[in-house]
Protein backbone atom coordinates (compact mmCIF):
# COMPACT_ATOMS: atom_id res chain seq x y z
CA UNK A 1 0.00 0.00 0.00
CA UNK A 2 2.85 2.39 0.85
CA UNK A 3 4.51 1.71 -2.51
CA UNK A 4 1.26 2.50 -4.32
CA UNK A 5 0.92 5.82 -2.47
CA UNK A 6 4.53 6.76 -3.24
CA UNK A 7 4.04 5.83 -6.89
CA UNK A 8 0.91 8.01 -7.12
CA UNK A 9 2.70 10.97 -5.49
CA UNK A 10 5.63 10.61 -7.93
CA UNK A 11 3.21 10.37 -10.89
CA UNK A 12 1.30 13.51 -9.77
CA UNK A 13 4.54 15.45 -9.36
CA UNK A 14 5.78 14.37 -12.79
CA UNK A 15 2.47 15.34 -14.42
CA UNK A 16 2.62 18.69 -12.58
CA UNK A 17 6.10 19.28 -13.95
CA UNK A 18 4.96 18.52 -17.50
CA UNK A 19 1.95 20.86 -17.19
CA UNK A 20 4.08 23.74 -15.79
CA UNK A 21 6.56 23.25 -18.64
CA UNK A 22 3.70 23.33 -21.21
CA UNK A 23 2.24 26.52 -19.67
CA UNK A 24 5.67 28.18 -19.74
CA UNK A 25 6.07 27.33 -23.44
CA UNK A 26 2.67 28.81 -24.24
CA UNK A 27 3.38 32.04 -22.29
CA UNK A 28 6.93 32.35 -23.53
CA UNK A 29 8.29 33.10 -20.07
CA UNK A 30 9.29 31.11 -17.03
CA UNK A 31 7.80 31.15 -13.55
CA UNK A 32 10.21 32.38 -10.85
CA UNK A 33 12.88 33.06 -13.46
CA UNK A 34 15.55 34.76 -11.24
CA UNK A 35 15.28 32.16 -8.49
CA UNK A 36 15.48 29.31 -10.97
CA UNK A 37 18.54 30.86 -12.63
CA UNK A 38 20.23 31.12 -9.22
CA UNK A 39 19.31 27.51 -8.44
CA UNK A 40 20.67 26.35 -11.82
CA UNK A 41 23.97 28.20 -11.25
CA UNK A 42 24.31 26.71 -7.77
CA UNK A 43 23.54 23.21 -9.06
CA UNK A 44 26.17 23.54 -11.81
CA UNK A 45 28.80 24.73 -9.30
CA UNK A 46 28.02 21.80 -7.00
CA UNK A 47 28.21 19.29 -9.84
CA UNK A 48 31.56 20.75 -11.01
CA UNK A 49 32.88 20.55 -7.47
CA UNK A 50 31.77 16.95 -7.12
CA UNK A 51 33.46 16.05 -10.39
CA UNK A 52 36.78 17.68 -9.48
CA UNK A 53 37.12 16.82 -5.79
CA UNK A 54 39.57 14.05 -4.92
CA UNK A 55 37.40 12.09 -2.51
CA UNK A 56 40.09 9.55 -1.61
CA UNK A 57 42.42 12.33 -0.44
CA UNK A 58 39.55 14.00 1.40
CA UNK A 59 38.60 10.78 3.19
CA UNK A 60 42.27 10.08 4.01
CA UNK A 61 42.68 13.60 5.45
CA UNK A 62 39.44 13.28 7.41
CA UNK A 63 40.44 9.88 8.83
CA UNK A 64 43.87 11.21 9.83
CA UNK A 65 42.35 14.23 11.58
CA UNK A 66 39.77 12.12 13.42
CA UNK A 67 42.33 9.52 14.50
CA UNK A 68 44.75 12.18 15.75
CA UNK A 69 41.93 13.78 17.76
CA UNK A 70 41.00 10.40 19.27
CA UNK A 71 44.63 9.70 20.20
CA UNK A 72 44.92 13.16 21.76
CA UNK A 73 41.76 12.66 23.82
CA UNK A 74 42.87 9.21 25.00
CA UNK A 75 46.27 10.62 26.05
CA UNK A 76 44.56 13.48 27.89
CA UNK A 77 42.21 11.16 29.77
CA UNK A 78 45.05 8.80 30.69
CA UNK A 79 47.09 11.75 31.99
CA UNK A 80 44.15 12.85 34.13
CA UNK A 81 43.78 9.32 35.52
CA UNK A 82 47.52 9.04 36.25
CA UNK A 83 47.51 12.40 38.06
CA UNK A 84 44.48 11.35 40.09
CA UNK A 85 46.19 8.09 41.06
CA UNK A 86 49.37 9.99 41.94
CA UNK A 87 47.45 12.31 44.26
CA UNK A 88 45.64 9.38 45.84
CA UNK A 89 48.85 7.44 46.44
CA UNK A 90 50.56 10.56 47.79
CA UNK A 91 47.76 11.03 50.31
CA UNK A 92 47.93 7.36 51.32
CA UNK A 93 51.72 7.47 51.77
CA UNK A 94 51.49 10.73 53.74
CA UNK A 95 48.86 9.16 55.99
CA UNK A 96 50.92 6.01 56.52
CA UNK A 97 54.09 7.97 57.26
CA UNK A 98 52.20 10.13 59.71
CA UNK A 99 51.02 7.02 61.50
CA UNK A 100 54.52 5.54 61.68
CA UNK A 101 56.09 8.75 62.96
CA UNK A 102 53.80 9.16 65.96
CA UNK A 103 55.99 9.36 69.07
CA UNK A 104 55.83 6.31 71.23
CA UNK A 105 56.52 6.90 74.89
CA UNK A 106 58.03 3.93 76.64
CA UNK A 107 55.69 2.51 79.23
CA UNK A 108 58.33 2.54 81.99
CA UNK A 109 59.46 6.11 81.38
CA UNK A 110 62.97 4.87 80.51
CA UNK A 111 64.65 5.37 77.18
CA UNK A 112 65.96 2.46 75.22
CA UNK A 113 69.61 1.48 75.42
CA UNK A 114 70.17 2.58 71.83
CA UNK A 115 68.83 6.09 72.49
CA UNK A 116 70.95 6.39 75.63
CA UNK A 117 74.05 5.34 73.70
CA UNK A 118 73.40 7.88 70.94
CA UNK A 119 72.75 10.63 73.49
CA UNK A 120 76.00 9.82 75.29
CA UNK A 121 77.88 9.84 71.96
CA UNK A 122 76.42 13.25 71.01
CA UNK A 123 77.32 14.77 74.37
CA UNK A 124 80.85 13.38 74.19
CA UNK A 125 81.28 14.71 70.66
CA UNK A 126 80.00 18.13 71.65
CA UNK A 127 82.37 18.30 74.62
CA UNK A 128 85.33 17.30 72.49
CA UNK A 129 84.50 20.04 69.95
CA UNK A 130 84.19 22.61 72.73
CA UNK A 131 87.55 21.67 74.25
CA UNK A 132 89.32 21.86 70.87
CA UNK A 133 87.72 25.24 70.24
CA UNK A 134 88.92 26.52 73.62
CA UNK A 135 92.49 25.33 72.96
CA UNK A 136 92.64 27.08 69.56
CA UNK A 137 91.37 30.37 70.97
CA UNK A 138 94.18 30.65 73.51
Amino acid sequence: MVYLALFIVALVLFLGFLSVTAIEKKRGSRFFSPQRATLDATASRVSDGLRHVDFSAFVWHLARDISSRIVHDVAHVSLIVVRWLERLLTRIVRYLRGKALTPQVPSEGRRSAFVETITYFKKTLRRSKETTKDKTEV
